[in-house]
């Protein structure tokens, strides 16, 4: 996944410049590893915790086109695909 992030942000980077705009200030590497680091000190053991008290952590592929990603969390949400993923019936912790 890593690999994937640092290659969407290089096109993304690639496609402002060839549009003679400027590159989003936050597209570096070094922006990049310090939100991959943050995710695996804070978002990471959360999931974990959440497993362990037996709530269902929905895992998607957020590689594919927005539409199929959206698909994907419908899907893992129990939404049929018409519904949108901000009427999903998701208890409070």
């Amino acid at each position: 996944p890593e690999i994937e992030l640092f290659k969407r942000m290089n096109q993304r980077r690639a496609h402002a410049i060839a549009n003679g705009e400027a590159p989003r200030s936050d597209d570096n590497a070094n922006v990049l590893k310090d939100r991959l680091a943050k995710y695996a000190s804070e978002s990471v053991p959360v999931i974990a915790e959440a497993k362990l008290n037996g709530i269902d952590v929905i895992h998607i592929d957020g590689n594919g086109k927005p539409e199929e990603v959206q698909d994907l969390i419908a899907d893992g949400l129990g939404l049929d695909t018409e519904q949108s993923v901000s009427q999903a019936n998701i208890p409070s912790p």
